[in-house]
């Protein structure tokens, strides 16, 4: 799948939305690999629609700090619906994918003060780049705490 994305991904830049979902299903995807060693998906679901959330969210954040050099090159959520939708989406998007997360492992709590902290200053529009910082900062402890659980 992630080959496949990569090599169509330059090509995907003029339809509306189509390379964020490519990210996000491409990153995704890679959390249903134990079924190919007989997981149930029953028991992955919760990580893979968590995992899915997160990386729209953060994705989309991405897009919207990326806006200006964007413009004209490629049809991002900023770019057709407006920045402060696209906040407001990747914000939301974020916190279910936390919620997700907390339900495989409580102590993933930590990473999300670290994400909601980011996610105040999304809803402020304060600058995107240190924004960024902390919620990448909160998936990593994220991920950890999927480790402990």
């Amino acid at each position: 799948t992630m080959a496949f994305i990569g090599a169509i991904y330059s090509e995907t830049r003029t339809i509306p939305l189509l390379s964020v979902s490519l990210v996000t299903l491409s990153v995704a995807s890679s959390t249903l690999i134990p079924l190919t060693f007989g997981a149930s998906f029953v028991t992955l679901r919760s990580l893979f629609f968590a995992t899915g959330l997160i990386m729209f969210g953060r994705e989309t954040l991405h897009d919207v700090a990326d806006l200006k050099a964007d413009k004209g090159y490629k049809k991002t959520l900023p770019i057709v619906f407006g920045s402060k939708f696209a906040r407001i989406l990747s914000t939301a998007s974020l916190i279910a994918g936390c919620i997700f997360v907390m339900i495989i492992s409580p102590i993933s709590l930590i990473g999300t003060a670290f994400i909601l902290g980011g996610l105040i200053q999304v809803i402020k529009e304060v600058n995107l780049t240190q924004v960024r910082k902390c919620i990448d900062i909160g998936l990593i402890a994220l991920v950890i705490g999927l480790a402990f659980r």
